[in-house]
Order: structure tokens, then C-alpha cells, then sequence
């Protein structure tokens, strides 16, 4: 079993790594001729797609540990930094309900309560401001 330690790193180098993505420009999967006419059609992956597969498993494997929940919200408030388009505030607000729900579900004592709702409104201002 890993430790939170471990998932704690995996989320910094999986949060610098979105990061990188919000600058990225992912193809539409249409190629077109010098005349403007579709000529392949192709598989491609979003930025959305693969934001959530990063996140989904640890959040979804870290249901009892605070400090890794933490460290998530973190994460996406670095993220919601960094975000651009309406995928990126798609991807940050859908992980954040996921862990909002997951958190409701758990008994917490006061300080450890605190500590999610700060940075629960820091993320929530800066998904008001998008």
C-alpha cells in the first residue's frame, strides 16, 4: 500500500504537468488539403480527458486521507492559475465537486475543516472570476 507521502509527489508532478497542458494546443483531429477539404479524420485526446484520468484514480484512491485531498485542491488551485479556455474550468470545477462530495462524506474535526474551506474559497474565487 502506498504511503500518502507518494501520491502527495505524484500530485505535484501530475499538477506541473497539467500546467504544462493549459499551454498546449490539442489538435481536432481533421486534416485538411491545400484547398480546404477534409481529407482524414483521426483519434485525438483532450486536454479535459486526460486532466481527469491524472486526477480521477488518486482522488478516487485517497478517500480517507486528508492530507492527500489537501494537496488535490492544491493542485488545482495552481491549475485554475494557469487555465485559459472553458476545458480547463471544466476539468478544475469538476474535480473540485468531486472532492467537495468525497469530503462530506467524512467526519472532520474543526482545524481539519478549516484547512479545506480555505483552500476550498481560494479555489472557489478564482472559478468565480473565470
Amino acid at each position: 500500500m502506498n504511503d500518502p507521502y507518494s501520491a502527495i509527489a505524484c500530485i505535484d508532478k501530475l499538477t506541473a504537468t497539467i500546467c504544462d497542458l493549459t499551454q498546449k494546443n490539442f489538435p481536432e483531429g481533421i486534416t485538411y488539403d491545400e484547398e480546404g477539404v477534409e481529407r482524414v479524420t483521426y483519434k485525438t485526446t483532450s486536454f479535459e480527458t486526460l486532466a481527469n484520468i491524472a486526477f480521477d484514480q488518486i482522488r478516487q484512491y485517497s478517500q480517507s486521507c486528508l492530507a492527500v485531498r489537501l494537496r488535490q485542491l492544491e493542485g488545482l488551485i495552481r491549475i485554475a492559475e494557469q487555465a485559459n479556455y472553458a476545458t480547463h474550468w471544466s476539468f478544475v470545477r469538476h474535480q473540485k465537486l468531486m472532492i467537495e462530495h468525497g469530503l462530506e462524506q467524512q467526519q472532520l474535526i474543526d482545524l481539519d475543516r478549516k484547512e479545506v474551506s480555505i483552500r476550498l474559497q481560494a479555489l472557489s474565487k478564482l472559478l468565480d472570476n473565470a
